[in-house]
């Protein structure tokens, strides 16, 4: 990666796919084009101007990178709309590949910046369970009372930041939020999932390992990475100073985990890359540890 590298961004440009409505934020390099192209879905209640910490670089490692605004990002889990988001979150994610450059047709900057058939996605907490729906994690849905599908081939690998875990339905957190009944035995990688320590799952009556259930529940094609000393925000990636988090912030620890990232993408993108077999043996074991199967 290119620290040095500039980057440039243009946020808002206007989407319409699949009968939804939203802005996106697009970072870049600012010098090479036929880019793969990296979607981000960001947590429940925060946007698309957020998470800069990783996006920066990211793009400096050579993604262009896509930040949609979801439907949730000026609502709370009480709000009555909540059960629907998580299906209009994928199809934002998915109606982006449809239009693949097109998005761009009033931007001459960003033409032939992407490589549409290198596509990945990464997401934290409610924006993880959007990833793992995409490689095909079944979620339950209210209207119709089944396991619903929405798996995206397109999207050719996936990093899960915090994500929820499994809930049954007849449970306290299944009952107001049947969506988080999500199977991820059909979830398919390759995929990396991030959980940190002291990220406290109690209202889901687990501890933090109920984020690493995507792994867990089928570790085939996946790597677990976890934080030793993080929270749910994992050491501050959402913004600098943002201290309704509660948390601790380490701007080292969240560059740290951002090239992680970056580098099993890379690899899951190319397998002749060294990339992630590099980073891991950069690792500080005392702050990180990898599980894969």
């Amino acid at each position: 990666m290119d620290e040095n590298q500039p980057i440039f961004s243009f946020d808002p440009i206007p989407v319409t796919a699949r009968d939804l409505e939203f802005p996106i934020r697009v970072t870049a390099p600012q010098n090479q084009k036929s880019l793969p192209v990296l979607i981000f879905s960001h947590g429940a209640g925060y946007g698309r101007a957020d998470y800069q910490p990783l996006v920066e670089v990211w793009a400096r490692g050579g993604f262009l990178v896509i930040q949609p605004s979801h439907p949730d990002q000026f609502t709370t889990y009480d709000d009555p709309r909540f059960g629907r988001f998580w299906h209009d979150r994928v199809m934002q994610i998915s109606g982006i590949v449809d239009q693949g450059d097109a998005l761009f047709d009033a931007i001459p900057q960003l033409a032939d910046r992407g490589d549409w058939n290198r596509v990945v996605a990464a997401g934290h907490s409610f924006g993880g369970l959007s990833v793992g729906n995409l490689l095909g994690a079944r979620s339950f849905d209210e209207t119709t009372g089944k396991a619903c599908n929405l798996k995206d081939t397109r999207i050719v690998a996936g990093a899960m930041l915090a994500p929820p875990g499994c809930v049954s339905l007849d449970s306290e957190m299944g009952k107001t939020a049947p969506y988080v009944h999500t199977d991820y035995s059909h979830m398919r990688g390759p995929a990396l999932i991030v959980a940190g320590k002291e990220d406290d799952s109690a209202h889901a009556g687990r501890d933090w390992t109920w984020h690493s259930d995507p792994y867990t529940s089928d570790p085939r094609d996946k790597s677990l990475l976890v934080l030793q000393r993080a929270g749910h925000y994992l050491h501050g990636i959402i913004a600098p100073n943002r201290r309704e988090t509660g948390e601790d912030e380490d701007p080292e620890m969240v560059e740290n985990l951002a090239r992680a990232v970056l580098s099993y993408l890379r690899t899951a993108i190319d397998p002749d890359d060294p990339a992630w077999q590099e980073e891991q043996e950069r690792m500080d074991t005392n702050e990180f540890t990898i599980c894969s199967k």
